[in-house]
């Protein structure tokens, strides 16, 4: 599986994680992720805490999620986002940390 990064001046993607750094509240914290299997893979659904919406959908046999923090919730967040999607008929899942600080 292969993550990437579609908006690495906002967020920093390294292994697992995704690191927002320090946030200024209210501000806009939505980023982009894609992933990709060596075959097609769709999107299914997202399990979180709540604080995070995750938007998800399907492109040329990826995956392209949009993720958005409610930046109104102060102090310190370090969560697992849980995205399910099919691939060759099996469903899996992967795990991504993320983590920062409003202020």
């Amino acid at each position: 599986m292969k993550i990437t990064n579609l908006t690495e001046a906002k967020v920093k993607l390294t292994e697992d994680t995704l690191d927002y750094g320090k946030i200024k509240k209210g501000s806009n914290t939505t980023f982009q992720l894609l992933i990709e299997e060596n075959e097609p893979i769709s999107f299914v659904k997202n399990k979180n805490c709540g604080c995070f919406k995750v938007k998800g959908s399907n492109e040329d046999g990826k995956i392209k999620l949009d993720f958005t923090y409610d930046s109104n919730l102060l102090g310190e967040f370090n969560k697992p986002i849980n995205i399910f999607y099919n691939h060759e008929g099996v469903e899996k899942r992967v795990t991504i940390k993320v983590k920062g600080n409003v202020r």
